[in-house]
C-alpha cells in the first residue's frame, strides 16, 4: 500500500524561550509525527540537533541556511516604527517607560495625548512605515529563499524578531506559503515593539493577550485569526509529581533572580534571606539565576544550607538549553515551600504549581525613585491584572519579608490552590497546551 508523504513545515527558532516552548516541551516531537520538520536556527548546531532527536525519537532537519541580519536602514526603520507605535498606544508599559525619559520629551507626549488629530496622524503613519519594513524585508532573503520555496507551511517560533520576519515575509510574498507565528511569552505584545509579518494565524497564551493583539494591530489592513493555544511549558506542571526533600530536610525557599538590567542589586535579597535564615532553624535556600544572571554573582553565599543553580555559568559556545530544563525548573517549584520572584513569569510557573509566592517589590538597602525602582515592573501592562487576583504576596522592605516568610514557612498559612484563580492567564490547568498547539497546525494546514 502506498503511503501518503508527509506535509513539510519550516520552523524558525530564534530565540532560547522560544527552544524551550518549541522543542523542551515535546511540541516538536509530537508535530514530527504528522509533518517533515525542517529548521532554520541560529541557537541549535549539528550537535545539538542530534541530541534533540535522539532524546525524543524523531528526525527534525537543520538547513544550512543563515538566519538574516537586520541591516542599519531596517533598524533605522523599526525605531520610527516603535515610536510612532509608542504614541498611538497608551498602554500601562509605556506609561511606566515614559517616566524614565527626560521632561522635555514627556511633556510633549503629554501635549500628543490631548491631540486626537495627531493621534490619527500617527496611526496613519504606523500603518505606512508597517508595510514599507514588510516590503524591504520580503526582498532581503531573495538569494538564500530560493532552498526553502518547496515548504507547506512555515512557523515563527518569535514573531515579533525582524530576522525571522524577513523570511516570513519573503516566503509570503514570493511563494504565498502559509505562515503561522506563536507569541512566545505574555509581554511580549506590549513591551517588545511590533511583529511586521501578515500571518495567518496566531497562537497565544490567552484571551487577553487575544484581546491584545486584536486592539494592538487594528491599525493593520489584514489580521490573522487569534488561536489561545495556553503555555506548552506549563504542561509538565499538570502531570502527576512528587515533591523532593529540601537539601537540609527542612524548608526550602526558592529565589528565582532577575535580569540584572531589571534589578542590580539583587544580591542585597540574597543577604536579606542569610539573614533570616540564621535567626530560625530548619531552612535552605535555592537560588535559581536568570538565563542572564551570573551564578559567580552569588558565589560568596554558597553554604551547607544554600544551593546556586546553575552552578556555572552556560556554556558560551551553545546557547541551546539543556534538554532537561524544564525538568529541573518543574522539579525545582515542586521542592520549594516558597517562591521569591521579581515580576517575571515565575510568578505564574508557581502559581500553577500551587506554590505560595513572594513578589520583591524593594531594592534592596537602597530607596530608588520609582520610574527606577523594581516597583515600577507590577505596573507594566502584562502584570496588572494578576496584581488584581491577590495570589501572591509583594514586599516593600526587609521588614515585610521576614514577617511574610514566618507567615508562609513557620505558620504555613500559603497553602492554597492558585490554579483555577490564573486559569485566565495559562487557559489550561491540564497538560492540554501542547495538544491545543498541534490540533491548531493541523487546522491551518488542512
Amino acid at each position: 500500500m502506498e503511503t501518503i508523504p508527509k506535509r513539510r513545515l519550516l520552523i524558525l527558532i530564534t530565540n532560547q524561550f522560544a527552544v524551550l516552548n518549541m522543542i523542551h516541551t515535546g511540541f516538536l516531537e509530537k508535530l514530527s509525527r504528522r509533518y517533515d520538520i525542517s529548521l532554520i536556527s541560529d541557537l541549535i548546531n549539528k550537535r545539538d540537533l542530534a541530541s534533540i532527536n535522539e532524546h525524543f525519537n524523531c528526525s527534525l532537519e537543520l538547513l544550512n541556511t543563515n538566519v538574516p541580519s537586520e541591516t542599519r536602514f531596517l533598524r533605522y526603520l523599526r525605531w520610527i516604527e516603535k515610536v510612532l507605535f509608542f504614541m498611538t498606544f497608551n498602554t500601562s508599559t509605556r506609561r511606566i517607560k515614559v517616566l524614565q525619559l527626560g521632561l522635555p520629551f514627556r511633556f510633549l507626549l503629554y501635549c500628543f495625548d490631548k491631540m486626537p488629530i495627531a493621534k490619527r496622524f500617527s496611526r496613519s503613519m504606523l500603518t505606512r512605515i508597517r508595510e514599507i519594513i514588510m516590503v524591504i524585508s520580503s526582498r532581503m532573503f531573495q538569494k538564500e529563499g530560493q532552498s526553502v520555496l518547496h515548504f507547506d507551511g512555515v512557523m515563527s517560533s518569535s514573531p515579533l524578531d525582524i530576522r525571522e520576519n524577513i523570511i516570513v515575509n519573503f516566503l509570503i510574498r514570493y511563494a504565498r506559503i502559509p505562515a503561522m507565528g506563536v507569541v512566545i511569552s505574555w509581554d511580549n505584545l506590549t513591551s517588545k515593539g511590533l511583529i511586521n509579518s501578515d500571518f495567518d494565524q496566531m497562537l497565544v497564551w490567552n484571551q487577553q493577550m487575544a484581546a491584545e493583539f486584536e486592539r494592538l494591530y487594528s491599525f493593520c489592513k489584514t489580521e490573522p485569526k487569534i488561536c489561545v493555544s495556553g503555555v506548552p511549558r506549563f504542561d509538565i506542571y499538570f502531570g502527576k509529581r512528587t515533591s523532593r526533600p529540601a537539601k537540609s530536610g527542612g524548608k526550602t525557599i526558592l529565589f528565582a533572580t532577575s535580569a540584572p538590567k531589571h534589578f542590580p542589586d539583587q544580591y542585597q535579597i540574597v543577604e536579606d534571606l542569610r539573614e533570616y535564615m540564621q535567626t530560625r532553624n530548619g531552612f535552605s535556600l535555592l537560588i535559581r539565576c536568570h538565563p542572564a544572571d551570573d551564578p559567580d554573582a552569588y558565589r560568596q553565599f554558597a553554604a551547607e544550607n544554600v544551593e546556586i543553580w546553575p552552578w556555572q555559568k552556560q556554556n558560551r559556545y551553545s546557547p541551546f538549553p539543556a534538554l532537561d530544563f524544564l525538568e529541573v525548573l518543574a522539579d525545582t517549584l515542586f521542592r520549594c515551600d516558597v517562591c521569591l520572584q521579581v515580576a517575571s513569569t515565575m510568578r505564574l510557573d508557581a502559581a500553577a504549581c500551587n506554590k505560595p509566592t513572594i513578589s520583591i517589590a524593594y531594592d534592596g538597602n537602597k530607596k530608588l525613585p520609582y520610574a527606577r525602582s523594581v516597583r515600577r515592573l507590577y505596573s507594566y501592562s502584562h502584570q496588572i491584572p494578576l496584581n488584581h487576583l491577590r495570589i501572591d504576596h509583594p514586599v516593600f522592605s526587609k521588614k515585610e519579608l521576614f514577617e511574610c516568610l514566618d507567615k508562609l514557612l513557620v505558620d504555613d498559612l500559603g497553602s492554597t490552590d492558585h490554579r483555577l484563580a490564573i486559569q485566565k492567564f495559562i487557559h489550561h490547568t491540564e497538560a492540554k497546551s501542547v495538544d491545543s498547539m498541534i490540533q491548531y497546525v493541523d487546522e491551518w494546514l488542512a
